[in-house]
């Protein structure tokens, strides 16, 4: 597995920070949900990714995002997504991801 996960909770804006690199695949898109969930549930807040080091992005890695953003729709929270490369970027414009996320928004 090539993914790295650096989390940390901002108590002050109430929100997740999350610097993911690596390439987010088949084989760690599971790791990445189970990760951000279990964070996500000792805190249930906003998180914003942090995509400068991700390197590549698959349907799974999509996926694995999307089951996020569902379960905390429940709550009201949402995923900030920044710093994508282009094309990682193109991704979520073919996938209209871009409508779901914020994309590019601190």
């Amino acid at each position: 597995m090539n993914l790295k996960i650096n989390k940390q909770y901002n108590e002050e804006e109430n929100r997740w920070l999350a610097q993911i690199g690596g390439d987010l695949d088949i084989f760690s898109s599971s790791y990445f949900r189970d990760e951000m969930l279990a964070a996500w549930s000792d805190h249930k807040a906003d998180i914003y990714i942090d995509g400068e080091e991700l390197d590549y992005i698959d349907s799974t890695g999509l996926g694995a995002m999307i089951g996020l953003y569902n379960k905390m729709k429940e709550n009201e929270n949402e995923i900030y997504v920044t710093n994508l490369k282009p094309n990682i970027m193109k991704l979520f414009v073919i996938t209209d991801l871009e409508q779901v996320f914020h994309i590019g928004e601190e």
